[in-house]
């Protein structure tokens, strides 16, 4: 089944109502992807473009809590989302606009021990321009690999149960991944479509995109958020596409 969840009902509730859809279910598990396309959606434009999508699983029961605890987090430091690119810059309009780099920073550091501790482990499906053809769609492409990446660990690590999934929406190229995905989507899994603040589990998947995509361009700068995120279990996959 794949749903676009187009009307934001309070998220808590979502969470709640999913949840308690999965928690009858033998292993399930919840997880929510968010692709980032490194400064522009094309790859046409320069020879060190990266896309990613990324996220991570978890248990019903342990969404629930690391939802509430990821509100509170936020409440306290007086933001009502996070984003990862505002938390860097603080120089866009929002939530961020011109707040302090020591709050920046202790919410982000708050933030990746919500995901420690509460994931069972991150993924990450990359595309990189040297190695994918200007033909095909990467998120299309890295959105149906996510999938594929997600049975695999389920059959791997013998969760015999549904798994619940959300990308976030608004992309272009949200159709045509749907149409891929549906094609061969098992029975036990479910695609949704939702914005950020509806699953704002959401914007856990974004830290990570936006961290793996600029790791990805830039190898060679050791980033501390990186590191700090990095000491969590994560698999990685590179989506390779030749025409």
């Amino acid at each position: 089944m794949i749903a676009n969840l187009e009307r934001a009902r309070p998220p808590t509730s979502l969470m709640a109502d999913v949840c308690g859809m999965l928690r009858p279910k033998c292993g399930g598990v919840m997880v929510v992807f968010q692709g980032y396309f490194d400064e522009s959606g094309s790859f046409e434009e320069s020879d060190r473009k990266v896309f990613c999508i990324a996220g991570y699983y978890l248990t019903p029961e342990n969404a629930i809590e690391m939802e509430r605890e990821w509100m509170a987090a936020l409440s306290k430091y007086g933001v009502t989302y996070f984003h990862m690119v505002e938390c860097v810059n603080r120089k866009e309009r929002g939530d961020f606009f011109n707040k302090p780099a020591k709050e920046c920073d202790d919410l982000a550091r708050e933030l990746f021990a919500l995901i420690k501790r509460y994931t069972n482990e991150g993924l990450a499906v990359i595309a990189h321009g040297d190695y994918f053809d200007k033909e095909v769609n990467p998120y299309v492409r890295c959105a149906e690999l996510a999938v594929v990446l997600i049975q695999s660990l389920m059959e791997s690590h013998q969760i015999d149960g549904v798994a619940s999934v959300y990308f976030e929406k608004g992309h272009d190229s949200q159709r045509s991944a749907m149409s891929k995905i549906a094609a061969a989507l098992p029975e036990n899994v479910s695609v949704t479509f939702a914005g950020k603040k509806a699953v704002p589990l959401l914007q856990a998947a974004d830290m990570l995109a936006w961290l793996v995509a600029k790791k990805t361009k830039d190898p060679g700068r050791d980033r501390g958020d990186m590191r700090a995120l990095l000491e969590h279990k994560h698999t990685f996959a590179l989506a390779v596409a030749v025409v």
